[in-house]
Formats: C-alpha cells, structure tokens, sequence
C-alpha cells in the first residue's frame, strides 16, 4: 500500500461513518417501535454503537489524511475494543437464543401458542420478578392490546383463523389447552364438566375481567420475550455481524496506515537531524 495507506484509511473511514449513519437509524427506530412496545432492551446499545462508530470514523479520517501518528493510535486501540465488545455481544446474543422454538403451531389455528420454558434463562430473566412483570403488566394495558379482538373476532371460525400477535396470543386469551368454551376472542366459559383438568396453571390465572384476562399468566410473559425482546436481539445481532465484517476490514488497513504514518515521522526527524 505505501504512503497511500493512509489516504486509503481516510477513504474507509468515510465508508464507515456511512456505515454509522444506517446504525444509529437502526438505534432510533428501535426506540421509536417501542412506543408500542413494553420492553426496551436493546435499543439503546445499538444507538451507542452507531454514534461511537461514527466519532470513531471522524478520528480515523483525520488520523488518514492528515498523518496523525497518535490519533491514528487512539483511532486503533478504541476500534479494537468495539469490534471485541461487538463479537462478545453476537455470541452472548447466539447464545441465549439458541434452542428456542419460537412457538407452537396449532392444527387449524392462524396463530401460535408460547411457552416461557421454551426461552432461555436470560430472556425469562427479562420478564420474571413482580416488580419488573408489574410494570410491564402496566404498560400492556396502557396499550390496550386487547381491546379491538372481541369485535374482531366475535366466531370462533374467525378466531381461528386469526393471526395473532405474540402477545394477543399471550395474553388476550387463554391457552388453548385449558379446554375453555369460546365465547369471543377474550371472553370464554368454563368447560362443560365444569372445572378444566389441564394442568397449566395459567388456566386458573385466566378472567374474563378486561383489566385482568391473562395479564397474570406465563403465556403473557412468553408472548413479550417473543415479540419484544427477541426480536429487537435478533435486529442487534444482524446489526452487529456487519458493522463487525466492516470494522476488521478496516482495522487491517488502518493498522497498515498507523505503520506508515509511524515511520514516516521517524524519517522526518532523522532527516531534520542529519
């Protein structure tokens, strides 16, 4: 590469303050969707990894093009320390969610049913504790989920055909194995011999009181891991394999130009001296 190593930095770096840009919209809308959403998870690193992007693209563009040795050193050791923390956040992210089924589908039904044993440790850990479920609980009627279902569909041939969200399908009603009698989307009776010999004990935690429903219920916290938290992870993780593919590209070249840069200030100084 030679000297033009370092223009060569510049050139890339400017590539990845592009790369910044898409980053921190990524950032944004994530913190926008949750609006309507009850957890924010994830929203808020993937900001900060788009805005420390784009200072560290500023730093290496300069560095580049004006020969900074030592801003092209603090350029390198702050680009390491990203793409090490990117990496170990893809493989935490890979790791909490491997195993996860994802739901279960249901013969004849337009929706899936969630089970909170099905997710990791960690993602339960986001919903568990009744303080934190408490304030998720909140906001979800806050948002009114469930309001529009029972007018939506008042048939049980149009809930069936239903395609619920994660969280309708959590919360709004109760799991289809508690054997409850459909009398619309989020009102049900008891089945006929009386009593449900399921054994979920989200059964007993469904009420047809539109304040309550199965806001209390596994199924409810299962529907916000699948349809708050891991969605917005698996966005992150996508995020994070690119920035991460782009980030070591350029801190090769970098490197390179951090070399260039090195020597040609010694060259300098020796020839002053001579």
């Amino acid at each position: 590469m030679g000297a033009s190593s370092n223009y060569i930095t510049a050139i890339i770096s400017v590539f990845t303050l592009l790369l910044s840009l898409p980053v921190i919209a990524t950032g944004i809308w994530l913190l926008a969707s949750a609006n309507s959403h009850c957890v924010q998870s994830v929203q808020w690193l993937v900001l900060a990894i788009g805005i420390l992007l784009l200072l560290l693209s500023i730093a290496g563009s300069i560095g580049g093009c004006f020969k900074v040795p030592w801003l092209l050193w603090i350029y390198l050791f702050l680009l390491s320390i990203l793409i090490l923390l990117l990496l170990a956040d893809t493989i935490f992210t890979m790791a909490v969610s491997s195993g996860t089924r994802h739901g279960r589908a249901l013969p004849g039904k337009g929706f899936r049913e969630y089970s909170l044993g099905d997710y990791s440790p960690w993602f339960r850990k986001q919903v568990g504790g009744a303080k934190r479920w408490k304030k998720i609980e909140g906001c979800l009627k806050d948002l009114d989920i469930c309001r529009d279902l029972a007018m939506a569909y008042p048939t049980i041939q149009s809930f069936d055909a239903a395609r619920l969200s994660p969280v309708e399908s959590g919360c709004c009603k109760p799991p289809l194995e508690c054997d409850l009698v459909f009398r619309n989307a989020t009102s049900w009776d008891p089945p006929s011999r009386g009593r449900s010999s399921a054994s979920n004990p989200d059964c007993a935690r469904w009420s047809n009181d539109p304040t309550r429903l199965c806001f209390d219920c596994d199924s409810c916290k299962a529907g916000v891991v699948e349809q708050d938290i891991r969605g917005d992870w698996k966005t992150a993780a996508i995020v994070n394999i690119v920035v991460v593919a782009v980030l070591v590209l350029v801190y090769v070249v970098a490197c390179r130009a951090f070399r260039n840069a090195k020597r040609l200030h010694v060259e300098k100084h020796v020839g002053t001296a001579t």
